[in-house]
């Protein structure tokens, strides 16, 4: 008995003395040491599994245990491999030692250079672990050669060689640069008003249905592509198509997410990639053959993916392979490829899931390594949605500080890669209580309120991160109940399209703050209280808000700059139409209502900017086609497409003549046919011009296109004896 307590006592005292030293160990000091500062552009995740910048993210402090830990096996698609990072010192560094913090017992290798040959195996226990280091080196090596979860990675070392200075200056476009959202062929023109960027969802299958069977006009799907494209491109817009999911013919499966790889070949090798390769090379041959070129491509979506098993998974490395063939047939120019088909288009790297720093420094290693530097894409992007995994809903951007962490990826993609743009080409809210992304609960809204007011702030917040676009999810609700099912601007009820708050509210947006761009935040005592500043030449405007979560508002007075100090206006989001105004006399002490749904604030009125419709009766129409323009003092046909259709199919001609010649900004013809076949030209003093030629292909639809241009006449020629349209509504500023 008197033995067992000894063993016992023995065993308590060990322990004692092992917790003594465990709390004494982490209460290392490391403001005390040479550090070496690792940024997240120097992290490179050859796995993309996990986050491994939450191995750098806490190091600052002293004595600390971290919170946030890289788990590289927290999907499955993960589990089973060994996991390897490379740090970039950009210099030459002396390691003397490396402080890890472990969640358990595992075995890690460690070493100089890019890859493992120098590296050594150490065991690691659970807390800090202090290894040896005593090498000299530009890189650092690690593997996890099991699945302990890393929560901290200190070095401890010298400098020998003088770090490369990277700078980076953030640069902010305008709002009509900026604002995209995500749509598809089929959505009405008009409705894409709200934007002039568009990533369009574009499937394999509309074009290939086998290795060598491609189909453009129509495509396989029936899908006009090339009049779509045209408008664009007519309209001054910018189009993206993403190519997504893969064909049986490549892969031999039936998993369309798989990646583009024929079943036996190697997925880290450019040339087993020819097929996809060949695709976007004649995706865009043939659309810069039909002069609709194609400006920007993205060559898949969301390579990082883990909920469509092992194979829908690519990694850095792989997607990097498949990238560099599409793009220039790996630095081949006698292959198929995007180059190869039209050098003026730009490759977009696909979407990742999240803010993925560490997986856009692993493509550019690739690149290092296997193209001599060059960088494939002209485009970095990523998705992000502001939402809190643990309660399973969506949160305000303020809460979930989405500036800040777009800005950081933008600073370390440019750094990575300084000649590319940046985009985030997903995020938004889902209106759907069910859904993990759900809009929370504001009292006093309702779900479609909260969307709208969130969406804003979300866009004015990313407008100063030096984004170069950003992209809303979406613009339609899709089909089923799925996750993100309802985050669309509009939704069909009873075959009619329903305009939501969010779509009148970025509509407003657009219209107001369309040339202007962001120069700074104003802070204040009120950390809830944002003022952002934005300028237009000599214009300046600000949007106020209150970044909370709950129904508030206060009455204070604001630290504005303004330049035109006689006559403000300020532009409140409304729900159900174009934002109301309100002149103010800047001259006078103002207090001004701030609430949690923005107000714009300019110093000069704006409304002359703003298309109006046109007043009918500074029209005349011949060939007794006034049913054309019967109903344009109706609601905006954009909103709620008209009734009283009616047949052209005996008409060739119509000219629309204005009594006075006025600038025309755009217009919009209700198509009630689907396959109105149209020539639309203007005319000014006897010159005419094109406006648009080509089929509606838009059933019991709305078709919005630019025109402008000055003009004193309309001409409509009607190619087509199925030619149906019901109405045309002209907009002028």
């Amino acid at each position: 008995m008197k033995k067992t307590l000894k063993i016992v006592g023995l065993i308590i005292l060990l322990f004692l003395v092992f917790s003594l030293g465990f709390i004494l160990f982490n209460q290392i000091d490391f403001t005390k040491r040479n550090i070496i500062q690792v940024c997240d552009w120097q992290v490179i995740n050859e796995s993309g599994c996990g986050n491994s910048l939450f191995l750098f993210d806490e190091y600052t402090q002293t004595g600390f245990t971290p919170i946030t830990f890289w788990d590289p096996s927290e999907h499955k698609v993960c589990h089973g491999e060994q996991f390897s990072l490379v740090i970039n010192f950009e210099a030459k560094v002396k390691c003397d030692y490396v402080f890890i913090f472990s969640n358990g017992f595992g075995e890690i290798l460690i070493g100089s250079g890019k890859n493992s040959t120098k590296a050594i195996s150490y065991n690691l226990f659970y807390g800090w672990n202090k290894l040896s280091l005593g090498f000299s080196s530009d890189y650092l090596f690690l593997k996890s050669l099991s699945n302990v979860k890393l929560g901290a990675l200190v070095i401890e070392g010298t400098y020998l060689s003088k770090p490369v200075e990277k700078r980076y200056q953030a640069t902010y476009p305008t709002f009509n640069e900026f604002i995209g959202i995500n749509a598809l062929v089929d959505d009405p023109l008009g409705a894409m008003d709200v934007a002039n960027h568009i990533r369009e969802y574009h499937e394999t299958v509309w074009h290939q249905m086998g290795e060598n069977n491609f189909n453009f006009s129509p495509s396989f799907s029936g899908f006009e592509f090339e009049p779509f494209y045209k408008n664009f491109s007519l309209a001054g817009r910018s189009i993206t198509p993403v190519i997504q999911h893969s064909g049986k013919w490549v892969t031999g499966l039936d998993n369309g997410e798989a990646i583009p790889c024929p079943k036996d070949g190697i997925t880290t090798n450019p040339s087993d990639y020819t097929s996809h390769a060949k695709l976007l090379h004649e995706i865009v041959k043939n659309y810069k053959l039909k002069n609709t070129p194609i400006r920007f491509i993205e060559n898949w979506n969301e390579p990082d993916k883990s909920w469509h098993g092992k194979e829908a998974y690519v990694s850095p490395y792989e997607y990097a392979s498949f990238s560099s063939m599409d793009y220039d047939g790996h630095l081949d120019p006698t292959l198929s490829s995007i180059q190869n088909g039209d050098s003026t288009t730009t490759l977009v790297m696909a979407g990742l899931t999240d803010l993925r720093t560490d997986y856009v420094n692993a493509l550019s290693f690739w690149c290092n390594n296997n193209r001599r530097g060059s960088f494939p894409w002209g485009v970095v992007n990523a998705h992000v949605y502001a939402n809190d995994p643990l309660i399973k809903s969506g949160i305000t951007p303020e809460k979930f500080n989405l500036q800040q962490k777009v800005s950081s990826f933008v600073r370390a993609s440019k750094t990575t890669a300084p000649k590319t743009q940046v985009w985030l080409s997903e995020f938004g809210y889902d209106r759907r209580d069910d859904s993990p992304q759900h809009v929370p609960n504001i009292d006093g809204y309702n779900a479609e309120e909260v969307q709208a007011l969130l969406l804003i702030r979300s866009f004015l917040l990313l407008s100063s991160t030096g984004l170069d676009k950003a992209y809303q999810y979406m613009l339609r609700d899709t089909k089923g109940k799925g996750t993100y099912a309802s985050s669309g601007l509009y939704k069909t009820e009873n075959n009619k399209n329903v305009y939501l708050p969010s779509w009148y509210f970025l509509k407003t947006l657009k219209d107001v703050m369309g040339d202007y761009k962001f120069t700074k935040r104003i802070n204040t005592n009120n950390e809830d209280l944002y003022i952002l500043e934005f300028v237009n030449n000599q214009r300046v405007a600000y949007a106020v808000w209150l970044g909370t979560d709950v129904k508030s508002n206060i009455s204070t007075k604001l630290p504005l700059n303004f330049i035109n100090k006689q006559n403000l206006v300020t532009y409140a989001f409304s729900n159900l139409g174009p934002s109301q105004k309100t002149s103010l006399d800047y001259t006078k002490d103002l207090e001004f209502n701030i609430s949690d749904k923005p107000i714009l604030i300019l110093d000069t009125l704006i409304e002359e900017r703003i298309a109006k419709k046109l007043d009918i009766n500074s029209i005349l129409v011949t060939n007794d086609n006034a049913v054309l323009l019967d109903e344009n003092t109706s609601i905006d046909p954009l909103y709620q497409p008209t009734k009283g259709m009616v047949s052209l199919h005996e008409l060739k001609t119509t000219d629309i003549i204005l009594k006075e010649p006025k600038f025309i900004s755009h217009l919009s013809l209700f198509d009630d046919q689907g396959q109105s076949e149209v020539l639309i030209e203007g005319v000014y003093e006897g010159v005419t011009k094109l406006i648009f030629e080509g089929k509606t292909s838009l059933y019991k639809k709305w078709k919005s296109l630019k025109v402008g241009m000055t003009v004193d006449k309309i001409i409509i020629t009607h190619k087509t004896n199925t030619s149906k349209l019901g109405e045309i509504v002209f907009y002028t500023y």
